[in-house]
């Protein structure tokens, strides 16, 4: 804990502030099939195919 009273400050600034998707660049590391199936997710939802909150917890 720091002196403000928070250890850290969490953004969301994927593919705005930056150029990637950070959840789907996460998901990379964990192996090509999970990455995939991770931005299918995520594309998916982003061009609302897919409800957000039917997204959390696969892939």
């Amino acid at each position: 804990m720091t002196a403000t009273g928070f250890a850290s400050v969490i953004l969301d600034v994927d593919s705005t502030l930056c150029g990637i998707e950070g959840i789907d660049w996460l998901a990379d590391r964990r192996g090509p099939a999970v990455g995939a199936g991770v931005t299918a997710l995520t594309d998916g939802a982003m061009r609302g195919e897919i409800a957000l909150d039917g997204v959390e917890g696969k892939g």
